[in-house]
């Protein structure tokens, strides 16, 4: 079998003979040649990235197959860094996230039959906007805004007017009520009307209808103690603070607010009496359900069936105007 390659054969074979892949009888034939040819020898080499032998040729052609692989070396790194770098900002400034109703700085939200209308403006350090999401579902229609971590390539205004199948009776964003039944539902009464629980004696659930209606913030803190042993069961809210002579009667007409909706909210809670220091000494006012039905102008119970309900609650009782 004839074993002499000539030098373009034998440049075909280099990159699978430097690769492992040729055979046996390609790989003798091949060294064969490269044994007497000095120019194929320093191609070779210079593939492979090796000194030339002694004895070749500094062949211009092999120079400039370094610089190629030089080159494509310091490409593809330059690709992947700018790949990297190009994740990093998507990660970081554009992926839209969906935001809580929290991050929303104002909004004007309108219902006609199956038409939604929703606009406003994104929080101060809430992103920038990057689209909404609507799913409905027997009517209740769920909004979903997305922003991005980054300020770049986008504002904080959003306005959408969207058709659905049902006709809507309420719009939700994440677990907070917006609108229900013709009503614009605000934060207190969404919140309040989450809280809602069917018994007094659980003091945890109690705490989390306080919190709802901001008790800690306007009075300070207090403490409890609740009557279960025969009904009406009570509840006594002992506050801490002492209350300024020119504010008592600000107080006592919201602490008489206050528990209007918590006996609304609490099922089977039959009277709150608040207990408060002032400058006169102690003094405590109680609120039964006759009580709180009387200043709702219906009875207590039925005034927190619905969010709506809830709603209609608070402007009685004189809530002021809030999203």
């Amino acid at each position: 079998m004839k074993t002499e390659l000539t030098c373009a054969i034998a440049r075909d074979l280099m990159p699978s003979y430097a690769d492992g892949l040729t055979s046996g009888d390609s790989n003798r034939a091949l060294e064969a040649h490269l044994a007497v040819c000095p120019d194929c020898a320093a191609r070779l080499a210079a593939m492979r990235g090796e000194a030339a032998p002694a004895g070749a040729e500094t062949a211009p052609q092999i120079d400039y197959l370094k610089k190629v692989r030089r080159r494509g070396r310091a490409t593809v790194w330059l690709a992947a860094i700018c790949v990297a770098l190009a994740a990093l900002f998507g990660a970081l400034f554009l992926r839209a996230q969906p935001v809580s109703p929290d991050a929303l700085a104002s909004y004007t939200l309108t219902v006609e039959g199956c038409t939604v209308s929703f606009s406003g403006a994104l929080a101060e350090g809430a992103g920038a906007y990057r689209g909404m999401q609507l799913h409905e579902e027997d009517g209740v229609l769920t909004l979903t805004v997305r922003a991005s971590a980054g300020p770049l390539f986008g504002g904080n205004e959003f306005s959408v007017a969207r058709t659905v199948d049902d006709e809507i009776r309420q719009v939700r964003m994440d677990d907070r009520i917006l609108w229900e039944d013709g009503m614009t539902i605000t934060r207190t009464a969404s919140r309040a009307y989450a809280a809602k629980t069917p018994y007094m004696g659980d003091i945890s659930a109690d705490h989390r209808v306080a919190a709802a209606l901001g008790v800690s913030e306007r009075f300070g803190p207090f403490t409890n103690s609740l009557q279960t042993g025969a009904e009406p069961y009570g509840w006594r809210i002992i506050l801490q603070n002492e209350i300024p002579p020119e504010d008592v009667e600000t107080a006592v007409r919201r602490m008489r607010a206050d528990a209007c909706v918590m006996l609304a909210l609490i099922g089977n809670l039959g009277e709150i009496t608040w207990e408060y220091p002032t400058a006169q000494g102690a003094a405590e006012i109680t609120v039964t359900v006759a009580d709180a039905s009387a200043l709702a102008g219906r009875d207590i119970k039925t005034c927190a069936q619905s969010a709506k309900a809830l709603q209609t609650l608070l402007w009685t009782l004189g809530w002021t105007v809030e999203n």
